[in-house]
């Protein structure tokens, strides 16, 4: 990386303190865009995966500034994963699987209107925050939606999800993202056994049977 500096053809060799200064700037100059190329590194190994999803470190970031500015209440907490994507690797190859990841969490951010993240866990286990207001065009998505993985030929597959979802109610205090975490995980693990309903909501009922679960575990 270098600096080139240009005059004009009938202007005299600059002087040798007129160099010095070129040469202090240009210095300046490469020591800003190292610094800067240097954070964008580190946010990319540190809040990205290597598939370039906002990965757990992203989510939990993004709701402590939202804590910051005490602004989570009526939000949607969302864990969700893709039902029997092994199939869909199975059937369609590993990298048309990606490209189904991609598209479906594509979709998903969509619908997301002003304030909120889409982050994944791993493999096809993903974590949202959206507003309320857009928890309906979400569970459109997460209930089944179609996803095109060929575009020449307008092949697709359907993708349905078991997902754990949370409404921060009113008046409720979060002081810590990782709260949200324990509701809704339970409520999301409840789902993806298939025992219950595919989608679940978070509600007193499901977060006293933790309770009693955690004191059964103790004694």
């Amino acid at each position: 990386m270098c600096c080139s500096f240009y005059t004009a053809e009938d202007l005299p060799m600059p002087s040798k303190r007129d160099m010095f200064r070129l040469d202090l700037i240009a210095r300046m100059i490469l020591t800003l865009v190292s610094r800067n190329r240097l954070i964008k590194v580190v946010e990319k190994l540190g809040f990205y995966d290597g598939q370039g999803f906002p990965n757990y470190r992203s989510f939990i970031r993004y709701v402590r500034e939202l804590l910051i500015r005490q602004s989570l209440e009526g939000m949607v907490v969302i864990k969700y994963n893709l039902r029997h994507f092994s199939l869909v690797n199975h059937d369609l190859g590993r990298s048309l699987g990606d490209v189904v990841i991609r598209r479906h969490f594509d979709l998903v951010s969509s619908c997301i209107s002003n304030v909120g993240i889409v982050s994944r866990l791993g493999g096809d286990n993903f974590l949202m925050l959206c507003d309320k207001e857009d928890l309906e065009a979400v569970l459109k998505i997460l209930n089944g939606t179609s996803v095109i993985y060929d575009e020449s030929n307008g092949k697709r597959v359907i993708i349905q999800t078991s997902a754990g979802i949370y409404v921060i109610p009113k008046g409720k205090i979060i002081t810590r993202p990782e709260e949200l975490l324990d509701i809704i995980m339970p409520t999301a693990n409840l789902a993806q056994t298939g025992k219950s309903a595919d989608v679940l909501f978070a509600d007193d009922k499901l977060m006293n049977i933790k309770k009693a679960n955690m004191k059964i575990q103790k004694n």
